[in-house]
């Protein structure tokens, strides 16, 4: 009897410390538990005040820099422009050459002489680069005659084509002219110059082609053609080499070809 008695009293006894202890530790575990979260909760929240903080950062550092697109425009073409040579001028003056049986249209500030079976036309002087000298004060000048001398057929020989030969259409031919007609640029000795361009009629040449000396010799036969020069120069045909993104971009240059344009080979 006293055994089951201490053995009731002994299991009390072990049994009182455990009912105790079991509500501290649920106590503990739910505290802790909320720590967690509450230092989770403060984790995201500092990551998204930092984050929101580093955006408008980096917006403000977007609007004080220019973007790329932006900070350096494109020159356009009145920023690019190529500087005026001769006056922009209409073709206000017409010439008739009963000699070669031709007329044609030119500015007025152009001048035309006729000597030696031959007329050139004459822009007023500029300066041009020209690809040996460096700047020339000088003209553009186009040359028209019938049947080429032999001095001609010299430069005509020495002509390579920078390109291939291009239509030119005539504004007012005369009756039984060609509507249009080749023309082809023509560096001298190589193609990596413009010394002159030349009318060549049927003639289509490609890069490198050439005329030869002998073109033009038959008494019918127009020699046209047109370049930078010189007042200096002796020969019709002594044209200055131009570098060849230069030759094509003044006034000079259009003129001439709107004055080749009006041609009337009667």
């Amino acid at each position: 009897m006293e055994e089951d008695l201490r053995s009731a009293s002994n299991s009390m006894a072990d049994s009182e410390p455990v009912s105790a202890y079991a509500p501290k530790m649920q106590k503990r575990s739910r505290r802790t538990g909320k720590k967690i979260l509450i230092i989770i909760a403060s984790l995201l929240v500092l990551a998204a005040a930092g984050f929101a903080i580093w955006k408008f950062a980096l917006n403000k550092t977007d609007e004080k820099q220019p973007s790329q697109n932006t900070a350096t425009p494109p020159l356009s073409l009145s920023q690019n422009k190529v500087p005026e040579d001769v006056p922009t001028a209409a073709l206000s003056e017409t010439y008739e050459s009963t000699a070669l049986s031709v007329g044609f249209k030119y500015p007025k500030s152009w001048k035309v002489t006729e000597a030696n079976d031959g007329v050139k036309i004459v822009s007023p002087t500029f300066t041009y680069e020209s690809l040996d000298e460096g700047a020339l004060e000088g003209i553009f000048k186009i040359y028209i005659r019938q049947g080429a001398r032999a001095v001609d057929g010299t430069y005509i020989g020495r002509g390579y084509a920078i390109k291939p030969s291009e239509k030119l259409t005539y504004t007012q031919p005369a009756l039984g002219q060609r509507t249009d007609t080749l023309l082809s640029s023509f560096g001298m000795d190589d193609t990596e110059n413009f010394s002159y361009f030349f009318v060549a009629g049927n003639f289509q040449l490609a890069k490198g082609d050439t005329l030869g000396p002998d073109y033009g010799k038959e008494p019918d036969t127009y020699i046209i053609a047109g370049g930078y020069s010189t007042m200096t120069a002796v020969d019709d045909m002594a044209f200055t080499p131009i570098g060849l993104n230069e030759y094509a971009l003044g006034n000079a240059y259009k003129q001439a070809r709107q004055i080749v344009a009006s041609l009337q080979l009667k």
